[in-house]
């Protein structure tokens, strides 16, 4: 049997721990990654939240008809801001 002189294995436990270390550091990464995707979905809700809020806030402000399309819709308000 041969044996593994002092050096060769500190070597390879070096090696090990570098490849822990760049592994620990790509997961950190996919972490940070996921976090910032996860604050960018929320602030796109947020943003149709919002948007949802003041389409309601429109149609109640608009004169009683049915519209056919949210443009349709929109393009009364425009309409409604210019005439002002």
């Amino acid at each position: 049997m041969i044996y593994k002189t002092t050096q060769a294995r500190t070597c390879e436990a070096v090696k090990v721990e570098e490849t822990i270390r760049g592994k620990r550091n790509i997961m950190k990464k996919r972490r940070e990654d996921l976090e910032e995707f996860a604050r960018d979905e929320d602030n796109i809700q947020l943003t149709i939240y919002k948007g949802k809020l003041e389409a309601e806030a429109l149609m109640k402000t608009l004169p009683r008809r049915k519209f056919k399309t949210m443009k349709e819709m929109l393009g009364v308000q425009y309409l409604q801001q210019d005439t002002t």
